[in-house]
């Protein structure tokens, strides 16, 4: 990268970014161990998350569902209401209101 220069004042935060970087992240081996109900909630237009693997994820943990939403990777916009809906209707599930 031609416009980034590391240096001695730079490097420490620049290893940790690399490190909490997506190509790092445990998220998918996190989920088997998860003991709580959990939703996933992703986007079938992110570019990012890979849906499969999300769906293979859940399936290997009962406590796990997935949910697939008609979404980007960034919550903006008029994303913001079909992610809203989700929510609410997940809080009243819980709360008995559905």
């Amino acid at each position: 990268n031609k416009s980034l220069e590391l240096t001695n004042d730079n490097v420490a935060a620049y290893i940790g970014a690399l490190e909490a970087s997506i190509i790092n992240q445990t998220s998918l081996e996190d989920v088997r161990r998860v003991i709580i109900p959990t939703r996933i909630l992703y986007g079938a237009l992110d570019p990012v998350v890979i849906g499969s693997n999300i769906r293979a994820a859940a399936k290997l943990n009962e406590k796990v569902t997935a949910r697939r939403l008609m979404v980007g990777h960034e919550v903006t916009g008029q994303y913001t209401k079909a992610v809203a809906k989700e929510l609410t209707g997940i809080v009243d599930a819980l709360s008995g209101r559905s």
